[in-house]
């Protein structure tokens, strides 16, 4: 049913879309990250852009927003790491059908997640922002 929802032509929601984000752990503060993106196209065509995943949550009582980067490192305030490779924090995508984004990242000490916010955003003649938001749902391994 996957791949009969992404190529279907004839869905009212075409183009880039967020499907589903999985975080898991088996390791105390240490979490894996699996972001789906899929894009119902009528044509085969490739979509790209970058993708910006946020924790929000608190630290030590205070509201606190921190950014993932693409290699996994995260920063306070939405301000990605240096070692982070891209600066701007955005996970690069390319894609004709779906891609699946994995990841691995350690959570600052003492920040509890309560969400997870999800920005992508796709370039060229038929740009789309899309944003989406998931409660925080860790599954044990």
């Amino acid at each position: 049913s996957f791949y009969k929802g992404v190529m279907l032509p004839n869905v009212a929601n075409k183009g880039l879309r967020i499907e589903r984000l999985d975080v898991s752990s088996n390791v105390p503060g240490r979490v894996r990250y699996s972001l789906l993106l899929t894009q119902i196209v009528d044509k085969q065509d490739y979509v790209q852009g970058g993708v910006r995943i946020s924790l929000l949550g608190q630290n030590n009582g205070q509201e606190e927003t921190i950014q993932v980067s693409e290699s996994g490192q995260v920063s306070e305030s939405g301000q990605v790491s240096e070692s982070g490779g891209n600066k701007a924090g955005a996970i690069r995508f390319r894609f004709r059908y779906f891609q699946n984004i994995t990841g691995e990242l350690e959570l600052p000490e003492g920040f509890v997640p309560r969400e997870v916010m999800v920005v992508a955003q796709s370039s060229g003649l038929n740009a789309q922002r899309l944003e989406k938001t998931f409660d925080w749902l860790l599954k044990g391994d």
